[in-house]
């Protein structure tokens, strides 16, 4: 979860690449995202994720008009934002991790 710019995250991305080493057992790819309803579908079907990093301040909605995914999304979440201020999408999302997916560091 990013408060970036869709358009700074390939930049995001080749900075995280430069941190690779040829020593490290281990290639991790950065997965960005800007909304509450994209990190929250990323965390239910994406089994390569292996931890979350999430920013305060985001959008709720995903700005991807995609019925059937707002259909999966709905049917584990509920249909809203459960009233919440945009600063408190932050403690949702890490509790739906916790939830869905008990293994990811946060």
């Amino acid at each position: 979860m990013t408060p970036s710019p869709p358009s700074r995250w390939p930049a995001h991305v080749q900075q995280v690449r430069k941190l690779r080493r040829a020593q490290d057992e281990f290639v991790y790819e950065p997965v960005f995202v800007g909304t509450f309803e994209d990190a929250a579908l990323g965390v239910i079907l994406n089994t390569n994720l292996e931890a979350v990093v999430i920013y305060d301040g985001f959008p709720y909605a995903s700005s991807h008009d995609v019925p059937l995914l707002r259909s999966v999304l709905s049917s584990r979440l509920g249909n809203n934002a459960d009233g919440r201020a945009p600063k408190d999408y932050g403690l949702k999302l890490a509790e739906i991790v916790k939830r869905f997916r008990p293994e990811l560091d946060i």
